[in-house]
């Protein structure tokens, strides 16, 4: 037996010298000679390679002619079984077929096909199925109903499920005019016995609640039997983990062109993968080649019943057979093997197109080449991004797409990654001034702290302003975190102190959730968490009406003690609250009460004070649209060139310059960390010939404030601008190779000087 058509039948006992080559195209018998059994052979080889020349000018070898549809199943549903029953070994094959019922949850499933034991690879007798009705028992969370919206939400607030026996169920809140109106499903998790716990904490609101509703599986119970619906077979499911998704693969009944052959291939399904639906392999069919004869086949022996030679053996039979097979992805033994769809990880890579007709299709290519040349029909989107862990490297991205080339078809279904090499050409320039695009930025304030440009360090971004980050524990920490990103460069425009206005250019950005438009602050990430903080401030949530006297706040809950303040009332409403004492101690939000006054209905949150963070800004006003204090976050320059945000968050299409022609060019910048200020005076050196500083001589404040910038280690930014030039002269060397920056600062170090070439 061979897997590939090529025997060779010119050999005994069959003697089939057929040859091509010799151009014999019919046999012509004589009546007075004998036939030879050759002779027949041969005239069955010429009829064979007429129909296979014919064939091969049609037909792609490979290619199906009829029907021979592949089905690709990752919900291959498995059902694995205890050996024994009633103390005897179990013949899983029973249950081809059947309609099959669990004793204790109800469910009810058709059987598609069966695998029996394995000892080798320790796998037990499983059936496969398709379930029909769920039973009674339940998994996942199906939905979260709203049954109280309550009120004061400024952001969106945590969902937490918990308990009902499951794990993994997660979603968010939808909130308007501060009432929670609706909880989306994220996740819906599993093994989910009972109905879980819902509660919605943070977002600075109070009263909101839901109620979960759970999913009706289809799935059969640990260790219940599952018999035949007609009572002929039983089984009883594995106590753990009985059932689970496999995978497979189905090809319908069709018939392939394969080698001169029309072959027939009957419906039949593969098992992939018992137990995952995650497999890599290429799927396809397998051609086997036997020879059979009539001890293996009995219609073969002569049916001339009453003659002479009745049940004598006739001749041998050639037999030809197409079964589904599957080889691993890197396999090279694909000789007998026709490869129709690739499956890698679960996700189908690859659809093998063999075309049906050659010649007609080749001539439908060459026709659509010549009218339309080559054309895209769905866009093969290209992406770019660094490489995780090779700075010399992009990944590029291929994402799916169809086109035509030279009038063939090509379609990709799965998005593809390549490597390749970051540019490395460059060019010494001098003398040459270009204004440096650090790409883009957001316009911050309340700036404190340091924010180190010089290793590009990561920071958080918060839908709240920094005085309302908690640092009480990582859950508190990360209720108002919705993304990361990178600091690039940091830019003084104007101010002082903490009114001073910033541009911080970021890159890399990445928005966990939420989107870009609700940040509202930057912070450096903190690796330690508090135990207890104080009062920061109150926020009002009700004014209350009818106060005509000052009524008492009282603090209370929380975990601390101290807190106090005083109310202000304006309008005979309560319109704020001065705290006169922060107290200690606080481990969560305490619990604020008016009384007296003459009013009713007050009421307020507290605000816990974010000790701690170091490092902070807020957007600026100036930084939101419409410039006011409710506008969304902007990023300004989008259409400079740099990588904005991590996939798969959305790009920026194309890159233009400021006259809106086409840009790819890029900008560099030379970066000066912990330089000493000694007297007020630091001193930068260049690294090389080929690099040299703007200008020469006592520059004008204009000139400084466009191309330089300092941040000290205490995280003031040098006021390098035109209105105060006293405090940033600089100074460069006739060579145009050093440059000395007075500085109107107190001593310590800069942590950046930064200047454009």
């Amino acid at each position: 037996m061979s897997n590939k058509i090529t025997l060779n039948l010119n050999q005994s006992p069959y003697y089939d010298d057929f040859d091509e080559n010799k151009n014999f195209h019919q046999i012509l018998y004589k009546p007075a000679l004998p036939v030879q059994a050759r002779e027949l052979t041969q005239q069955q080889s010429i009829l064979r390679n007429q129909i296979k020349n014919f064939g091969d000018h049609i037909f792609r070898n490979g290619s199906k002619v009829t029907g021979a549809d592949f089905v690709l199943n990752l919900d291959y549903e498995y059902v694995k079984l205890q050996q024994q029953f009633n103390s005897v070994n179990i013949d899983v094959t029973l249950f081809a077929n059947k309609t099959v019922v669990g004793s204790q949850s109800g469910t009810k499933a058709i059987v598609l096909n069966t695998s029996a034991i394995d000892a080798t690879l320790g796998d037990p007798d499983t059936i496969f199925v398709k379930y029909i009705t769920g039973g009674s028992v339940t998994q996942a969370v199906q939905a979260i109903n709203i049954t109280a919206g309550g009120t004061g939400y400024t952001t969106v607030p945590t969902v937490n499920i918990t308990s009902g026996g499951g794990t993994g169920a997660t979603a968010t809140a939808v909130i308007s005019s501060g009432s929670v109106i609706g909880i989306d499903i994220v996740t819906k998790g599993t093994g989910y016995t009972t109905t879980p716990t819902v509660t919605i904490s943070g977002g600075g609101g109070t009263g909101a609640s839901g109620s979960a509703t759970l999913l009706t599986a289809a799935t059969f119970l640990g260790g219940e039997r599952v018999s035949a619906t007609d009572g002929s077979v039983s089984a009883n499911a594995n106590a753990t983990s009985p059932t689970g998704k496999g995978s497979s693969v189905s090809v319908e009944e069709g018939v392939f062109y394969i080698n001169g052959n029309f072959i027939k291939i009957a419906k039949q399904t593969l098992i992939l993968d018992k137990f995952s639906n995650t497999p890599s392999y290429k799927t396809g069919i397998s051609v086997a080649e036997t020879v059979v004869d009539s001890g293996e086949d009995s219609t073969l022996l002569d049916n001339a019943s009453g003659s002479f030679n009745f049940a004598a053996p006739g001749s041998d039979r050639l037999k030809l057979v197409l079964t589904l097979a599957k080889k691993t992805l890197t396999s090279t033994d694909d000789l007998d093997f026709y490869e129709i769809l690739r499956v890698n990880a679960g996700i189908k890579e690859k659809d093998i197109k063999i075309p049906i007709y050659s010649v007609l299709e080749e001539t439908f290519a060459r026709r659509t080449f010549d009218e339309s040349g080559n054309y895209t029909v769905r866009a093969f989107n290209i992406q770019l991004k660094d490489h995780p862990s090779d700075a010399t490297k992009f990944i590029v991205r291929l994402d799916p797409g169809k086109a035509f080339v030279e009038g063939f078809e090509f379609e990709t279904i799965i998005s593809t990654d390549v490597i390749i090499d970051k540019a490395r050409d460059f060019i010494n320039v001098n003398n040459f001034d270009r204004l440096m695009q650090y790409g883009n930025f957001i316009v911050v304030s309340s700036y404190n702290g340091l924010f180190d440009i010089t290793t590009h360090a990561t920071v958080d971004l918060h839908n709240a302003a920094h005085a309302s980050v908690s640092l009480l524990s990582p859950t508190n920490y990360s209720a108002t975190k919705i993304g990361t990103a990178k600091v690039r460069n940091i830019d003084y425009v104007s101010g002082t102190g903490a009114n001073q206005i910033i541009n911080m250019y970021l890159y890399d950005i990445n928005m966990s959730s939420s989107d870009f438009t609700q940040i509202e602050s930057v912070t450096v990430p903190v690796s330690t968490y508090l135990t207890a903080s104080t009062v920061a401030s109150v926020t009002i949530t009700a004014g209350g009406s009818s106060y005509s006297s000052v009524p008492t706040v009282a603090f209370s809950g929380g975990g601390g003690t101290g807190a106090a303040g005083t109310a202000v009332v304006s309008s005979n409403a309560v319109a704020s609250v001065t705290i006169t004492n922060a107290g200690t101690g606080y481990t969560s939000v305490p619990t604020i009460a008016f009384s007296g006054g003459g009013g009713t209905g007050a009421a307020a949150t507290a605000v816990l004070n974010p000790v701690g963070i170091t490092s902070k800004c807020n957007i600026d006003n100036t930084g939101k649209v419409g410039g006011v204090a409710g506008g969304d976050a902007k990023l300004f320059e989008t259409d400079f060139n740099s990588l904005v945000f991590k996939l798969p968050q959305d790009t920026i299409k194309t890159i233009r310059d400021d006259a809106s022609a086409i840009d790819t060019s890029y900008t560099i910048q030379r970066t000066f960390a912990n330089i000493t200020i000694s007297s007020g005076t630091c001193t930068l050196t260049s690294s090389g010939s080929n690099e040299t500083f703007y200008g020469t001589g006592v520059l004008s404040g204009s000139v400084v404030g466009q191309h330089y910038h300092a941040q000290t280690s205490a995280g003031t930014i040098a006021n390098l601008n035109t209105s105060s030039p006293a405090q940033a002269t600089v100074t460069v060397a006739a060579n145009g190779q050093s440059v000395t920056i007075l500085l109107d600062l107190n001593g310590g170090s800069v942590a950046a000087v930064g200047k454009r070439t």
